[in-house]
């Protein structure tokens, strides 16, 4: 007895239907909204990338360089699209179709689990399958609305706790899909559990090489960092794992010391790295090197920086997506070429099948109202913005009029000379002459000439500093692009200047920087091919390649800073015996 019901797997009558097609719940227009719904998230998505539609903060230069490429190759038709929505209309349509494909999602997992006894196998794997183009608009909204939710918090966690309970569901109904794979679609499902044919080894298996895809995933959209966030120069660091677990469960006290100072000797090897980068670029004075010679030690420097650049690029989450909108209708077409099973009670448009299909105009309505709104914010925002200005300039005067003020303080202070002499001719005291006195109009007019003076000093002196400041507190010139410090003075690790190696190699040698990304892109890309062939061997390579990375940067940076800590303590020893330089 399953859910109050009892049934007879042996009695074929009970546990086999001569129609498994269940049109009511994967009929045409339940199939098509789907697709669809998918297909606009990923299309939005890349529009967004494309048309600058997201946020500048996640873009690095791997797809400045992709997006300038494709602005050359298309040429007016990129142009043309800039002109068209702004960054929130992207956002608001990824949203709402990532809100609608989340509830009918798991209305179509609760239903099928609470008909299990009534629904065929051919059904719940179909109606598994089109659950997986929910995932397809999950990952384009973890992107598309990354700085928006790293600045919403609350919104984030309401929607990663109902996208984590659709994926758990998702995964236990996959798990059900893969253990009756080899089945009879006519069979009802809650016989096929009861009685699988396929091996447990290879069904578990195949299920954890989706598992691990999957979160691998959507950790990555998660957890991936804002550039800003890659920065050199912030007050957290970012350490690997296992010097995180270190730090944090560590007794000694001068823990945290060696690990700046272990982050304070990275970053100086950078600076090398970044110095070496330089001299191949512009040559050394016995001339420049030979191509290529160039071209591989550079590879070998910026290398690794570049492949972490592209594989936590927008385009790499792009492609992520693009693969599981491919692997769900993978999944969809595998079992709509049953033979056994008759197709055409699902291509009835019935009411029940017009209905999923005919709402997918309000995705185009959501799209239309989001576009409207942001063109009234906009104009909104310009009028305000106008106001503003109006009002600042009305205020606070710009640099034409600071420096006419200054002429005007120059032409009064030559006034203020002008007037001494018939001042000092009426014998006034001292504190009239320096326009304190209050009685005699004699001092009134010098009186207005030093406090105009004094206004337009302090006017003139306060443009001259905020200029100043806002020529060098900018996040972008604050990057350094020498390795000078200072007074020569050693410097800790939050001073020492940054420096970006792939953006070095992008603007300087913009020919070796191309090859480099196009390679990378080539192994990705490969990857992906390699996933529709053969998923799970794929699955378990890249997870081994990924897993050994993830430990040999944890290992270098444990043994790197095991290496700082014992020269740390045997400077502090000999501090302490004071043992003589020559002897240490």
């Amino acid at each position: 007895m399953v859910l109050g019901k009892s049934i007879d797997c042996l009695n074929e009558t009970q546990a086999w239907r001569e129609n498994p097609a269940d049109p009511d719940l994967v009929g045409i227009g339940v199939i098509l909204s789907f697709i669809l719904t998918a297909f606009a998230a990923v299309s939005t998505l890349a529009l967004a990338f494309v048309n600058h539609g997201i946020p500048e903060e996640q873009y690095n230069c791997v797809d400045q360089k992709i997006i300038s490429r494709l602005d050359s190759w298309l040429g007016h038709t990129t142009r043309a699209l800039k002109k068209g929505p702004r960054k929130t209309v992207y956002q608001t349509f990824i949203l709402a179709l990532s809100d609608q494909t989340l509830v009918i999602g798991i209305a179509l997992l609760i239903t099928i689990y609470a008909q299990i006894c009534d629904i065929t196998a051919f059904t719940f794997q179909m109606a598994n399958d089109l659950v997986f183009f929910c995932s397809t608009a999950y990952l384009a909204t973890l992107t598309a609305l990354r700085m928006h939710f790293k600045h919403n918090k609350w919104q984030k966690r309401l929607r990663v706790s109902l996208m984590a309970f659709h994926l758990v569901f998702l995964l236990s109904s996959t798990f059900i899909q893969y253990l009756t794979w080899t089945h009879d679609p006519g069979t009802l499902e809650v016989c096929v559990i009861d009685d699988y044919e396929d091996e447990l080894g290879s069904t578990i298996l195949d299920w954890l090489a989706l598992v691990l895809f999957m979160v691998w995933c959507y950790h990555e959209s998660l957890t991936a960092d804002l550039r800003s966030d890659r920065l050199y120069g912030e007050e957290e660091h970012r350490y690997p794992l296992a010097l995180s677990l270190e730090a944090r469960f560590s007794r000694d006290p001068h823990f945290k010391d060696d690990l700046e100072a272990y982050v304070h000797e990275e970053k100086l090897r950078r600076l090398g790295k970044w110095q070496n980068l330089q001299m191949l670029l512009r040559g050394t004075p016995s001339g420049y090197p030979k191509p290529l010679y160039k071209f591989f030690k550079m590879f070998q420097i910026a290398g690794p920086d570049i492949w972490k650049e592209v594989a936590s690029s927008l385009f790499t989450d792009v492609l992520t997506t693009v693969i599981w909108f491919g692997l769900a209708i993978l999944y969809l077409v595998r079992h709509l070429q049953f033979e056994e099973v008759d197709l055409s009670p699902l291509m009835e448009w019935k009411f029940g099948q017009a209905i999923p299909a005919i709402l997918l105009i309000v995705y185009a309505i959501n799209a239309v109202e989001s576009r409207n709104s942001v063109a009234h914010d906009t104009s909104i925002t310009r009028g305000t913005a106008q106001e503003d200005a109006a009002t600042q300039l009305s205020v606070q005067p710009s640099n034409d009029l600071v420096h006419n003020s200054s002429a005007g303080a120059e032409r009064l202070a030559s006034q203020q000379e002008a007037l001494e002499p018939a001042v000092q001719e009426q014998n006034l005291p001292q504190d009239e002459a320096t326009g304190y006195s209050q009685g005699n109009p004699a001092s009134e007019p010098q009186q207005m000439v030093r406090r105009r003076t004094a206004q337009l000093q302090e006017a003139s002196t306060a443009s001259a500093t905020a200029t100043a400041q806002s020529h060098t507190s900018s996040p972008t010139q604050r990057r350094v692009s020498t390795l000078e410090m200072e007074d020569g003075r050693e410097s800790d690790a939050q001073d020492l200047p940054d420096v970006d190696l792939v953006e070095l190699v992008m603007k300087k040698s913009r020919g070796c920087g191309t090859i480099y990304v196009l390679i990378f892109l080539a192994l990705i890309i490969g990857f992906t091919a390699f996933l529709f062939l053969s998923f799970t061997i794929a699955v378990i390579v890249g997870g081994e390649i990924y897993t050994l990375g993830k430990l040999f940067k944890n290992m270098q940076a444990v043994m790197g800073v095991r290496r700082v800590r014992k020269e740390r303590r045997l400077q502090r020893e000999a501090a302490r015996l004071r043992i003589p330089n020559s002897y240490r």
